[in-house]
């Protein structure tokens, strides 16, 4: 699984920093470049929640992983090879489809580690190793892959634009043939409620657990018991819908942090050469470094992990990214062509922003599968995939379409940051899984 996470950080290193030159050197107009975005995220957004809803069904992630891998390598052929606009578009809308299975993949670590109560770390883990994949990527990219021109297959011209599709392309059929060795013998993983098979480890005491709304609340199962902790204070007594608070909160939540990023990614190359004159290069270099920062990003989230709740990591995350836009919004409209300030700024609030985003991402995401009833934990994860990518849609669409003013193109994601921060604030004491305490909807199916 962190294979997955490591070659989709690959990729996004070397398509991105070219993707633009590309369309461009092709005679794509400029507003033209973020339709590649937007049907890339299309792609993942209607793909996402089929892939986890697949997932929790067959109780095993192989099908669905290896057919998504697949789909990556057909995108990346195609964006290789045709050389034209119609076939980027189609090429980045198929590698897009694959990325649906980021959720599932996430459903299945947070069921891997229910019991051992890491999932935190773990699933920062998975983050992490795509922005290591990312830093690899940006940095073959730019010392390799860049001075490939050749003629593939005797008819097929390579060279610096089109050459880092061809190593996507290979990339992603390594990880296919490793992916299928390393699912053949994959066990069905059961949740905490399936795994309870003799009569006596299930005839247990009934718990009984204090509520500010009920004083006393005794709850019977009539094969299985709630083991309790003294920190609980609620305690589920009924299915619960799929969409709960904590679940609108934390989707909005990585909504608001995925705009903030998508917008940003697709005004950063065009944002390098208005204030500084950066060309490929220059940019190939910067991703490399958000990729570096972003490892630091994950790295301070999962050692603050000890000290800090998740609710309190997440509500830090989205305030101060809304705090450092309106910063950004401020500064630039003050820039001039290369001032040294300007330049120091935007390296402060830009490293800012993306040491911040993993505090949403990797809360967020943990949080969803602490309140996600272990059958949907992909289910969930792949929707808020699904959000995730409606923002890539949204971002690049405004980012593009308000460049370069200034003031209007960050009052957007600002405004759901803020959203974000509130909604936290209203939800504080439901964010806490320590007192609330969940019942597998199949135990509560059993008692009727």
């Amino acid at each position: 699984m962190n294979l997955w996470y490591f070659m989709s950080g690959a990729e996004y290193g070397l398509i991105l920093p070219t993707q633009n030159e590309y369309m461009l050197t092709l005679g794509a107009a400029p507003k033209v470049i973020g339709i590649a975005f937007t049907l890339f995220a299309f792609a993942g957004l209607v793909s996402s929640p089929f892939c986890g809803w697949v997932t929790d069904k067959l109780g095993a992630i192989k099908v669905p992983l290896l057919t998504m891998i697949m789909c990556s390598i057909v995108g990346s052929v195609i964006y290789t090879f045709t050389r034209s606009i119609p076939g980027i578009f189609l090429g980045r809308l198929v590698q897009g489809v694959g990325w649906g299975i980021d959720g599932a993949i996430i459903g299945r670590v947070a069921l891997i580690t229910e019991k051992s109560g890491n999932g935190s770390m773990m699933i920062g883990l998975c983050l992490l190793m795509r922005q290591a994949g990312i830093i690899l990527g940006s940095l073959i990219g730019s010392t390799y892959v860049a001075s490939w021109n050749f003629i593939f297959l005797g008819m097929f011209e390579i060279d610096k634009l089109n050459a880092p599709g061809l190593a996507v392309a290979f990339m992603w059929s390594f990880a296919l043939a490793f992916s299928f060795i390393a699912t053949v013998a994959e066990p069905q993983l059961e949740s905490e409620c399936d795994q309870v098979t003799s009569q006596e480890s299930l005839n247990l005491t009934n718990g009984k657990l204090e509520s500010e709304e009920q004083p006393l609340q005794e709850r019977k199962h009539q094969n299985h018991s709630v083991e309790v902790n003294e920190s609980v204070k609620y305690i589920q007594v009924k299915k619960l819908p799929l969409m709960t608070e904590q679940i609108a909160v934390c989707t909005t939540c990585s909504f608001s942090a995925y705009i903030l990023q998508s917008t940003l990614e697709s005004i950063v190359t065009l944002l390098t050469k208005t204030l500084f004159g950066w060309g490929n290069e220059q940019n190939l270099n910067l991703f490399t470094m958000i990729g570096i920062t972003a490892v630091v990003g994950y790295i301070i989230v999962m050692l603050i992990g000890k000290f800090f709740t998740l609710r309190t990591t997440l509500l830090i995350g989205v305030s101060l990214e809304g705090c450092l836009l309106l910063a950004m919004g401020t500064l630039l409209p003050m820039a001039h062509f290369r001032e040294q300030w300007i330049m120091y700024s935007f390296i402060v609030i830009t490293g800012s922003f993306i040491i911040l985003l993993p505090f949403v991402f990797v809360s967020s995401a943990t949080l969803m599968s602490d309140f996600t009833d272990p059958s949907q934990k992909s289910t969930i994860q792949g929707l808020r995939v699904t959000a995730e990518r409606l923002a890539q849609i949204c971002g690049p669409m405004w980012g593009t379409g308000t460049f370069p003013n200034y003031a209007l193109l960050f009052t957007y994601p600002a405004v759901f940051l803020f959203l974000s921060s509130f909604m936290i604030f209203f939800s504080w004491e439901w964010l806490d899984p320590s007192k609330i305490k969940n019942v597998p909807d199949k135990m509560l199916e059993e008692e009727k």
